[in-house]
């Protein structure tokens, strides 16, 4: 009943050092990748947003390498369609 705002983005696992890839608290690295193309659940995410009856704000992000504006679109057509 406390959240207000979802941050929303999508990752790859890489093997090595790359550009544009963070490490994760557990070591690994991640790249960004458009919603639906990488590792996060996001449709069981959504679904469950749902259950709660969350009414508050979705910010979808990208922090990959390549055309950003690209990649939000297709992160966006794909967002929608969850919605």
């Amino acid at each position: 009943p406390y959240t207000t705002h979802v941050h929303l983005k999508d990752w790859e696992i890489v093997a090595a050092e790359q550009p544009a890839a963070w490490p994760g608290i557990d070591g690994r690295l991640f790249k960004g990748k458009s919603m639906g193309q990488g590792i996060v659940k996001l449709p069981e995410v959504i679904t469950r947003l749902k259950e709660l009856d969350y009414q508050g704000i979705i910010t979808p992000e990208y922090e990959g390498p390549g055309d950003p504006f690209k990649a939000m679109e297709e992160s966006m057509a794909y967002l929608r369609t969850l919605l």
